[in-house]
């Protein structure tokens, strides 16, 4: 690491992401600190780092061991969980529209498809309608023809050409095809609108309960919401932050201020996406005097 203790040499990107993801050893880490704390520039540098490697991260464009490093060492602040939260809505968004356009283009295919098939039927059917009567006319009704044909031509029935395409009908109006898909709903950047809403109640306990925590079954709409129903014992008029734990205490997601419900508690919605199989916390804080104070803890499982 020249660079780093070479004052005049500015950081490279590569050293900035090696110090996000722990990499560097103690002496490094402690000289790159110092420079970003008297440093403004190095600092929204590493700001901006931490952006791109949050997206990363999403979208699986680091290896296997940088995955770990970034589970440990990155994410150690709230900020930077709602890095990867935001990174990881983004990829989803955009995932949806790419897919939605997809559809729209399959949909539209299949629509011209169709109308190309209809056009060829109908033209068929009007061709082998019009040599049938053709037919009919010349050997069924000769007086007919006899009548239209000039009085010094024989009366031998005659030889009728092949009809063409200008003897279709122009005012025939050919079977439209009604396109009446409804195109997939636009993806809505308010979770209240989610189509499906599992209500759970839970009430507070200890991280030895966890064994006996309430279990339910993961909801198949992805697009839901799971309701976490916290019961309280006292409820101030003190704003509460809700935060979603694994099991191995990684946050999942985080709600600043959870609203009241009718019960006295606090209703907590969790997008179904963010879930998986498994057990869950939720820890229930205050802040009180600029410190962070936990009111409650609640678990529970998912199958």
């Amino acid at each position: 690491m020249n660079s780093l203790h070479n004052n005049s040499i500015p950081f490279s990107d590569d050293l900035i992401r090696a110090f996000l993801l722990g990499r560097l050893d103690a002496a490094d880490q402690k000289q790159f600190e110092e420079k970003l704390i008297a440093d403004d520039d190095l600092g929204a540098r590493v700001r901006l780092a931490e952006f791109r490697l949050a997206d990363d991260f999403v979208s699986e464009r680091i290896d296997r061991v940088d995955r770990r490093r970034f589970k440990k060492t990155f994410l150690l602040t709230d900020e930077r969980r709602r890095q990867l939260m935001v990174s990881t809505a983004l990829r989803d968004r955009f995932s949806a529209s790419r897919e939605t356009e997809s559809q729209h283009r399959r949909g539209l295919q299949q629509f011209f498809t169709f109308n190309r098939a209809a056009w060829r039927f109908a033209f068929a059917v009007a061709i082998a309608l019009f040599l049938i009567a053709s037919f009919w006319l010349v050997t069924k009704e000769p007086q007919i023809v006899r009548r239209i044909l000039p009085k010094g031509l024989p009366s031998k029935p005659a030889t009728l050409s092949t009809p063409v395409e200008s003897n279709h009908p122009k005012d025939a109006a050919p079977p439209v095809h009604q396109d009446t898909a409804t195109p997939p709903p636009a993806h809505e950047s308010s979770l209240q609108n989610s189509a499906q809403i599992t209500t759970l109640s839970l009430s507070p306990g200890h991280p030895g309960d966890i064994g006996e925590a309430v279990t339910i079954s993961l909801p198949s709409d992805l697009n839901g919401l799971v309701r976490l129903q916290l019961a309280v014992e006292h409820n101030s008029s003190e704003e509460f932050k809700a935060e979603l734990l694994t099991d191995s205490n990684q946050s999942v997601f985080v709600v600043d201020s959870v609203k009241k419900n009718d019960s006295g508690g606090f209703d907590f919605d969790v997008p179904v996406r963010v879930l998986k199989t498994g057990r869950y916390q939720v820890q229930l804080s205050r802040l009180h005097d600029g410190s962070k104070q936990v009111v409650a803890n609640y678990y529970f499982r998912i199958r």
